[in-house]
């Protein structure tokens, strides 16, 4: 499952390249579409789901990590539902690009800060890569798009 969010990413692109081939619209507003959905909706909803049973198991253990696992599946859970309903209302598309852009560069900023004060860890996996290369596709979309 820890390539679970590339899949989603490279999902988005294919149904964007293949609606784009059928005629259905610009490929920018299709990938825009198609990214809201699988890497911002589906993510989002996956990740609460992978965050939220172990704010439980963390409390019951007596650890203080159980409000910040708590906190990080409800704004994960809440990016989801806004990628998901963006699919359908491009009224959302600027909100919810800015707020998950600004939640996935932050993770990728702490991460990569993490990484450097630790030295020992190994780098990152392919979550590091998509907290900078899913708002950067959702920018470039959104400005294709509207160019």
């Amino acid at each position: 499952m820890k390539f679970f969010p590339v899949v989603l990413y490279v999902a988005a692109w294919v149904l964007a390249i293949t609606m784009n081939a059928i005629g259905q619209g610009y490929l920018s507003m299709e990938l825009l579409r198609y990214m809201l959905l699988f890497s911002v909706g589906f993510q989002g909803i996956y990740s609460f789901f992978l965050y939220y049973p172990f704010h439980t198991s963390v409390q019951k253990e007596g650890k203080n990590a159980c409000s910040c696992k708590a906190l990080l599946s409800m704004a994960t859970l809440s990016y989801g539902i806004l990628g998901i309903l963006s699919f359908w209302f491009s009224s959302l598309w600027l909100a919810t690009t800015l707020g998950v852009s600004l939640f996935y560069l932050g993770s990728a900023y702490h991460t990569l800060q993490e990484f450097v004060s630790k030295k020992s860890e190994p780098f990152p996996g392919p979550v590091f890569y998509l907290d900078i290369l899913v708002p950067l596709t959702l920018w470039l979309a959104m400005l294709f798009f509207y160019a």
